[in-house]
């Protein structure tokens, strides 16, 4: 497992093996601005994004590169939530945002088992 994130200037940080607390802080750090995108890498294909930052996170997975998964909240609705990921403004169904403390649980199981949190809702992309 590694953790990628990636500032502003482009700046990219890479972690080989990160720990749990680790992958805590980089979420943590997530600001909406500054630090809008993390990446826990199982390998090339298999892997989660978190993005967004300063109480609003966009969670996803995918094991292939080919099929992803968005974490969300069932039957949260509402006007469209412009988020930062990656650098980059995106609109998100409200379904789609979620706050810290579960993007933290999503990425803490993910980087103990390289899979979606049971416990949380996932949703097909």
């Amino acid at each position: 497992m590694a953790l990628r994130s990636m500032n502003r200037d482009f700046e990219p940080l890479r972690v080989e093996s990160p720990s749990v607390e680790d992958v805590v802080a980089a979420v943590k750090q997530l600001d909406g601005k500054e630090r809008t995108l993390i990446t826990l890498e199982v390998n090339d294909n298999h892997h989660m994004g978190v993005g967004g930052g300063a109480g609003i996170y966009v969670v996803y997975m995918t094991t292939d590169n080919l099929r992803f998964k968005n974490l969300v909240i069932p039957g949260r609705k509402g006007p469209k939530v412009m988020v930062t990921c990656g650098g980059q403004e995106g609109d998100f169904a409200p379904k789609q945002c979620v706050d810290l403390w579960t993007a933290r649980k999503a990425a803490e199981t993910f980087a103990l088992t390289g899979q979606p949190d049971p416990e949380l809702n996932w949703e097909n992309a």
